[in-house]
């Protein structure tokens, strides 16, 4: 990942729980990265791809941070698997 050198100011207690300067740094561009995914601002594999992670492990990270891989309401999966019984049955 290219990186860009930039000021921001951040709450201190954030470098203080996060030691060292490196934690910080990832622990920041992890919380920007599942914000943007979240928004739907970038994919889901381009915020693997940007965190340097193989898919099931950013899908991991996703999960723990309460963010769902997919945002269709239940009546939308149900139609969706009516829908595909409907083509296997047609085979």
């Amino acid at each position: 990942m290219t990186t860009a050198r930039q000021t921001l100011d951040v709450p201190k207690i954030l470098f203080d729980f996060w030691q060292p300067r490196a934690r910080a740094e990832r622990k920041i561009t992890e919380a920007a990265v599942l914000a943007l995914v979240g928004e739907g601002t970038i994919t889901m594999s381009r915020g693997a791809e940007l965190l340097g992670l193989p898919p099931h492990d950013f899908l991991a990270l996703m999960h723990r941070h309460g963010l769902s891989a997919w945002d269709d309401t239940p009546e939308e999966i149900g139609e969706g698997v009516n829908q595909l019984h409907k083509v296997l049955s047609a085979a």
